[in-house]
């Protein structure tokens, strides 16, 4: 499997990662969540010489948006994630990265998240709602 990682800024694209893994944050939640398949279980059955369970691509309905929290750069203060979003259903990955205290870079400074949040709909308008 093949996993690049490009984040933008200011309209301008950086490169951060291109390898040859099974992608991390979530993708393979995203997977079996969108598709029924389960990535890890079948990297899992190749180092163990089993034939993995795959199949044709074909989605299953459910939708997913994943966001990297980005805030401006500076010191921050305080972290407040609202419970609509910490206690949905819909909320399948919510990691906050930055604590008060931490520095927050962006580019070309560096690029600094928030955190992550990844959330489940009907449709794409749905999961971004």
């Amino acid at each position: 499997m093949g996993h690049a990682e490009v984040r933008f800024h200011d309209g301008r694209p950086y490169l951060l990662e291109i390898a040859a893994r099974v992608g991390g944050g979530g993708l393979d939640e995203i997977a079996r969540l969108t598709a029924d398949h389960d990535p890890i279980a079948a990297v899992v059955d190749i180092a163990r010489g089993v034939r993995p369970r795959v199949r044709h691509f074909q989605p299953i309905g459910t939708h997913t948006t994943s966001m990297c929290l980005i805030c401006a750069a500076g010191t921050i203060a305080a972290v407040h994630v609202p419970a609509e979003v910490s206690e949905s259903d819909r909320t399948f990955l919510l990691k906050i990265v930055a604590r008060p205290g931490d520095v927050i870079t962006r580019p070309p400074h560096g690029n600094s998240i928030l955190g992550l949040l990844d959330t489940t709909g009907i449709s794409k308008e749905d999961a971004v709602e």
